[in-house]
């Protein structure tokens, strides 16, 4: 359950016709994923490369981000250029198109953050922050900041992940009890 790497990503999706990059694209997948979004995958294509089909490699992409979300190891990779394919800045600008990919992948969902469970709320206003980030002056201390900021984003995707999925169950469980509930549209 390895993402393919960044770089390869990034070559495939231009190919494809993307203009945003392979770190931007992942985070708008994880955010429809994250929120349960029921046409994560065609509303992820359809704003990333516009495709329904676009070929094995982004639909890897897909497959291993779904199969990382749902690890009970909590074995989710954000999809950021290696430390040694590139300089703190780039990461820092890969993390920062990463966490805007992601509140968008949010709104893509129809979802606005008051209407998420507070803490995930929260945590879609901090990667709004994130995606904010600009080029600073490189220090020691930056590469220490550059993976607690990473680690941040990977926890709060998959406690995104675990209570909008825990909501959705409630909501439906209320939803299946009532005597007017789901089957009255079906059919």
């Amino acid at each position: 359950m390895t993402l393919p790497a960044c770089n390869e990503t990034e070559q495939r999706l231009r190919a494809l016709g993307a203009t945003a990059s392979a770190s931007q694209c992942h985070g708008v997948l994880c955010g429809l994923l994250a929120v349960g979004d029921a046409d994560a995958r065609e509303t992820w294509l359809a704003e990333t490369v516009g495709e329904e089909a676009p070929g094995a490699g982004i639909d890897e992409l897909y497959e291993t981000t779904l199969q990382q979300l749902d690890d009970p190891e909590f074995g989710l990779d954000l999809l950021l250029p290696d430390d040694d394919e590139a300089d703190l800045a780039e990461r820092t600008r890969a993390l920062a198109d990463w966490a805007g990919g992601f509140t968008f992948g949010i709104a893509c969902a129809g979802r606005a953050p008051e209407d998420l469970p507070s803490e995930v709320a929260e945590f879609v206003r901090d990667a709004a922050e994130v995606a904010a980030l600009t080029d600073g002056d490189e220090d020691e201390g930056d590469e220490a900041d550059y993976a607690e900021v990473v680690e941040y984003l990977r926890a709060g995707t998959l406690l995104a992940r675990t209570e909008c999925r825990s909501g959705r169950a409630s909501a439906d469980a209320e939803g299946s009890d009532h005597p007017d509930g789901p089957d009255e549209n079906d059919g």
